[in-house]
């Protein structure tokens, strides 16, 4: 049940909150964390405390990073994370062979979802990491996914 004048469950808003933190912004201050989800500054404040006390978040110094509970509670019961310890050893061997970045991904609507990626040295950089998204378009991952959809799909 909804106890915000927005009509916003918890869950909504600590999504929103959650969702303001990326791979390029992974430290922000409680006014930061407003700013990106739209909450209002005194809801942000609130909820960034609690979750930090629970250990979803955890404060850096004046501002705040995703926490290890929330990576240990995703990390253990995740299916992509079953997937990737399945692929792992298949994808060593491709590493092993081509020399070069082997990834695993996973079709998330118009996105690939990065599950697991071996990184090669001296390998040219790619932009995506795990945990990562992009257009299925833009990504070797995401075409190959292309490629073997069904046309009507596509």
């Amino acid at each position: 049940m909804a106890n915000s004048r927005s009509g916003e469950t918890v869950i909504e808003r600590v999504d929103k909150i959650l969702a303001v933190f990326t791979a390029h912004r992974p430290r922000l201050t409680a006014a930061e964390v407003a700013d990106g989800s739209g909450l209002p500054s005194s809801t942000a404040h609130r909820l960034c405390g609690e979750l930090a006390q629970r250990g979803w978040l955890e404060r850096d110094g004046g501002a705040y990073v995703v926490g290890t509970r929330l990576w240990e509670l995703s990390t253990r019961s995740a299916q992509e994370s079953s997937l990737a310890a399945v692929a792992t050893p298949f994808m060593q061997d491709a590493h092993a062979v081509l020399g070069q970045h082997i990834q695993l991904g996973r079709r998330q609507g118009r996105e690939v979802l990065i599950l697991q990626r071996l990184s090669a040295r001296g390998a040219r950089s790619i932009s995506s990491g795990v945990a990562g998204r992009l257009p299925l378009h833009v990504s070797a991952v995401g075409l190959i996914l292309l490629a073997w959809m069904d046309p009507q799909a596509r």
